[in-house]
């Protein structure tokens, strides 16, 4: 085991420094390319625009999460809206897109590895906007080089003339202190929209460009009802509807817990069930399980949904339905529409309920969720997962939601209308 902990860090090591010295040949190149920008313009930029470059936070998988799918998704719709002959291009890794991507139109730009910036300037050459899709990655959190790279790209689109935006993106506390360089010198010509007040105040205290403060793109995302369990759920509401209950829906996923700890995902499985139980005997209500992320890999939620699922069902029978089907973030966005309040794990899930006006609580510790509750005037309704394993914590913070969630979603439908506004701020440069 000793042996285990001890590999598992030197290869943790190993890709660190790897991460450092490529974030110095990035650093560099781009030092080089904003030399070359430096020279005067043979023709000025075009009024409007025709042809955009979407950056996902993921140039591997491009719509990887259910988050990322609502995103870019989002983009795309957005930037047809403006101009429907509109060109879109996808920075990626692979020659190829995923079929879901494809299917609207979008056509792969594999330049997102290696060193040079050429290959980006070179495709500057095509396109006339540019859109970075900020999410979760732009403090150097997951990868500092990765993040570098999307601020140098953003960065130089800005400096050639182009529509240039980072679109909604969360900042965390501490950003990586490799950062620093980038984040003081960027262009003052690059849109900034930060998601949330806390990122947005963060970030403006870390750079010397000032952020906009807008809300998440993916509120934008219109709602599907055609995907695989819509019908069946459709029908399992209207029943519940009749018996005179509310619907509750809930999610949870193992990556609540550091290393995606097994026994503690257990736990919290063992406590929930039994909460959820003992509600069930006090309040007329009903429970739909909706998964947002499909990983086979054991991080995907049905591996939480499924056993929960299964010892709801031997005790509520028909007042549980588990939607876990793999659906598209529009899609899923349909199913949590029908219930009356959302108790989740996941961030976009929570947009996406906000956004069709259902109540939403968390159970997550990231702070971003408090951003999102504020910009509906709502305080802190979260629940740390270590505290959601206490079961008097846990049957507490759930009780107040079933309680309170007729006067949160009056609250939530009255905000709504400025939450949507400002969500459209994040593509004002392409108006």
């Amino acid at each position: 085991m000793k042996m285990r902990i001890g590999f598992s860090r030197i290869k943790l090591q190993v890709r660190k420094i790897r991460q450092r010295i490529e974030l110095r040949r990035r650093r560099n190149a781009w030092r080089q390319a904003r030399i070359a920008l430096s020279k005067p313009m043979q023709d000025p930029p075009a009024k409007g625009f025709s042809r955009l470059l979407i950056i996902p936070s993921d140039p591997w998988l491009i719509v990887g999460s259910r988050g990322d799918d609502a995103m870019v998704t989002t983009a795309i719709s957005e930037a047809r809206r403006r101009n429907p002959n509109c060109e879109i291009g996808i920075v990626c890794v692979s020659q190829s897109l995923p079929k879901i991507v494809e299917e609207i139109g979008a056509i792969a730009v594999p330049i997102w590895l290696g060193v040079s910036c050429g290959p980006f300037l070179d495709a500057l050459e095509h396109y006339d906007a540019v859109a970075v899709i900020g999410a979760d990655v732009m403090d150097g959190h997951f990868s500092v080089s990765d993040a570098f790279r999307a601020w140098s790209f953003a960065d130089l689109a800005a400096r050639r003339g182009r529509r240039s935006m980072v679109v909604g993106f969360s900042f965390s506390l501490t950003p990586d202190a490799e950062l620093a360089e980038i984040l003081c010198d960027l262009s003052p010509d690059l849109h900034i929209y930060a998601r949330e007040q806390l990122s947005w105040e963060r970030f403006n205290r870390s750079s010397t460009v000032r952020s906009t403060l807008v809300s998440d793109s993916a509120f934008l995302l219109p709602a599907a009802g055609s995907g695989p369990d819509q019908d069946a759920a459709e029908a399992w509401v209207g029943r519940q509807r009749a018996a005179g209950r509310f619907v509750c829906a809930i999610n949870t996923h193992p990556m609540l817990f550091p290393g995606n700890d097994v026994t503690m995902m257990s736990c919290l499985i063992d406590v929930l069930s039994d909460v959820l139980d003992a509600l069930s005997k006090r309040y007329a209500v009903a429970f739909m399980l909706i998964p947002h992320d499909f990983r086979s890999d054991g991080r995907g939620d049905n591996a939480a949904l499924g056993p929960l699922n299964q010892r709801l069902n031997a005790i509520l029978g028909d007042r549980v339905f588990h939607a876990q089907s793999s659906c598209r973030a529009a899609e899923i966005k349909g199913l949590v529409a029908l219930c009356d309040l959302l108790v989740t794990g996941r961030m976009h899930l929570g947009v996406g309920a906000l956004s069709m006006g259902v109540p939403m609580w968390a159970i997550n510790p990231q702070d971003k969720f408090v951003g999102l509750f504020q910009h509906f005037g709502l305080t802190d309704l979260r629940l740390q997962p270590s505290e959601a394993l206490v079961r008097i914590r846990l049957e507490a913070f759930l009780e107040s939601a079933m309680t309170s969630w007729p006067d949160i979603r009056d609250q939530v439908r009255l905000a709504l209308p400025g939450v949507l506004q400002r969500a459209r701020k994040n593509f004002a440069p392409l108006d």
